[in-house]
């Protein structure tokens, strides 16, 4: 009887421990969030107007979420998600969706409330509460202004219902559930400091993510702080790579570069008679208005030099400072 109970002791001594285990996993490795509320933003042609902006040229949102050929979606695509091409050299094997934000309301996000979309872009939470891939960039969107967020909702709500499905991202082990520790709930007002020109540069920039390809990153994907806006890294789109250039204010970034040649190489892609790598989207940046484009000027102008020499134009070689390989990489 006492070894009965004996071993009646030790089954509920490890059943306890296998429950305490499996919640402490699951309060760990899930999303921080906040309910949904049913707010609703209401549509003025002013904020179409502005959600069309930062939708499809600001934030270059259309693009990532249409099949494309590196160019501009595919007609008749536009926001209808896909899945992304990995990377020849991809040593994740992660399968990365764009999803439908179009609002088809079974595929897409019709049956979304307004506060699930804004979530979802500044929170990185989908609706039915999983953690969003960090290619979705929410972690600069936090920034985003309210009012900016309510326009870009009120413009996806516009976006004609294009039936795709689509299967779920799939990220390998650990990732997959490291990402569900990044998600933030955004809990209070957000109104951008637009009182200088740098200012509302810093902010245009942080809409347009500016520093999440034009950075180093470590092998885990983290930015290097000290290689901000430095570039270095080789990006991919199937399997063509790309070399991101440095836009710090040295003589190995834009120092030399004008306010007009700036505004030029965004717009026509183009840079020393070379055309950039199509990942930089500037089908889309062409739309920019002036004053955005002197803004951002302004703002990384302003940022500190980093001397970081990452050119192009010839052979990668091995870089000591963001330990990549890229053109220029010896000369570092």
């Amino acid at each position: 009887m006492r070894k009965v109970a004996r071993i009646l002791g030790w089954f509920v001594a490890v059943l306890f421990l296998a429950i305490c285990t499996f919640l402490g996993w699951t309060l760990l490795f899930r999303p921080l969030t906040r309910p949904v509320t049913n707010q609703k933003f209401e549509s003025t042609p002013q904020r179409l107007a502005r959600g069309r902006y930062i939708v499809e040229t600001l934030g270059a949102c259309i693009k990532c979420h249409s099949p494309n050929n590196l160019l501009k979606p595919l007609p008749g695509t536009e926001g209808s998600g896909w899945v992304l091409p990995p990377p020849h050299d991809n040593p994740w094997k992660h399968k990365t969706v764009a999803p439908n934000i179009t609002s088809d309301m079974e595929t897409g996000i019709g049956l979304w409330t307004d506060d699930e979309i804004g979530r979802a872009i500044r929170e990185g939470v989908a609706r039915n509460g999983r953690s969003l891939n960090l290619r979705m960039p929410y972690i600069h969107y936090r920034n985003m202004g309210d009012e900016d967020l309510a326009a870009a909702v009120v413009y996806l709500r516009t976006l004609k219902p294009i039936r795709n499905p689509l299967p779920e991202t799939e990220l390998v082990f650990p990732v997959q559930f490291l990402v569900r520790t990044v998600p933030r709930p955004v809990t209070s007002p957000v109104v951008p400091d637009q009182s200088t020109t740098e200012k509302r540069g810093q902010y245009l920039v942080t809409v347009a993510t500016c520093a999440e390809c034009h950075s180093s990153h470590d092998f885990s994907g983290h930015a290097l702080d000290s290689l901000t806006f430095a570039g270095g890294d080789v990006l991919w789109f199937g399997s063509t790579p790309a070399t991101v250039p440095n836009i710090t204010p040295d003589e190995t970034g834009i120092k030399s570069v004008t306010a007009d040649s700036f505004r030029d190489i965004l717009r026509t892609g183009q840079y020393g008679g070379r055309k950039l790598h199509p990942l930089m989207p500037s089908d889309q940046y062409a739309g920019m208005t002036d004053t955005d484009l002197n803004d951002i000027y302004a703002y990384l102008r302003s940022v500190p030099p980093v001397k970081h020499v990452v050119d192009f134009t010839v052979a990668a070689t091995p870089c000591r400072i963001c330990k990549n390989r890229h053109g220029g990489g010896e000369r570092n």
